[in-house]
């Protein structure tokens, strides 16, 4: 078992990608919520929860 030095340590190493990960999915929603306001003609042909391949196949 590690310690909570040792824990803390690997949260600083692993706290940037994270940071970058949440940074760079809060800009692709945006340029989602973006794109859908200029182009809601498109809606009905993006994938949404009730578009799952297995809804289809199972369904």
């Amino acid at each position: 078992m590690k310690s909570i030095a040792q824990m803390a340590k690997d949260m600083d190493i692993i706290r940037p990608a994270a940071d970058n990960h949440n940074r760079d999915s809060k800009k692709l929603i945006g340029f989602q919520t973006d794109f859908m306001e200029v182009y809601p003609e498109v809606r009905p042909f993006l994938p949404d929860t009730h578009h799952f391949f297995t809804d289809q196949v199972l369904g």
